[in-house]
Formats: structure tokens, sequence, C-alpha cells
């Protein structure tokens, strides 16, 4: 079941570049940071956010422009709940 708050935050709301801030900045950032790229979290879409973008977009043979999409958060989220499954002690019980 998901609740109204929840469901905010699965919602795309378009690009998100550097200027940007507020909590959908936040959300990319947090993105980053489970997938070990290492960002402060900050709610603002300045230079270190967009090298972390760009870093992320690299690995994972994406243009490289700072961009995010929901392409990149589609990604990320389909890469996180295969490692989410897989590595979590809870998977094995």
């Amino acid at each position: 079941m998901t609740t109204k708050a929840s469901e905010g935050e699965l919602q795309f709301p378009g690009e998100i570049k550097r200027g940007d801030h507020g909590d959908d900045v936040k959300r990319v950032q947090e993105w980053l940071c489970l997938h070990e790229i290492h960002v402060g979290i900050d709610k603002d879409f300045g230079p270190a956010t967009e090298t972390a973008v760009k870093q992320f977009q690299s690995e994972n043979n994406l243009p490289s422009n700072g961009v995010v999409t929901s392409q990149h958060l589609m990604l990320s989220s389909s890469r996180c709940g295969m490692h989410c499954r897989t590595s979590s002690p809870m998977a094995s019980r």
C-alpha cells in the first residue's frame, strides 16, 4: 500500500539539472550514494552533484551530460532493486 507521501516520491518531475534545488535533487543525491557515488546530500544540484551524475552516466553507458532524466532513475532503481534483493541478509531466509 502506498501513501500520498510515497506516491509523490515515485513521480518524476522532468529533467533535474545543475541549478535545481529541493527534494527532487535530494532524491537524486540519495540514489547516487546508493550506487556508491558519494556526494553530499544538501538538496542543491551544484558542480559536485553534476560531476557525480556524469560519473553515473559514464559508468552506465549513458550520454554524460549531467542532466538526470526519468531513464536514469529507472535504470538506477532497477539496479538498486537487484542489489538489494541479492545482498540483503533477509533474502536468504
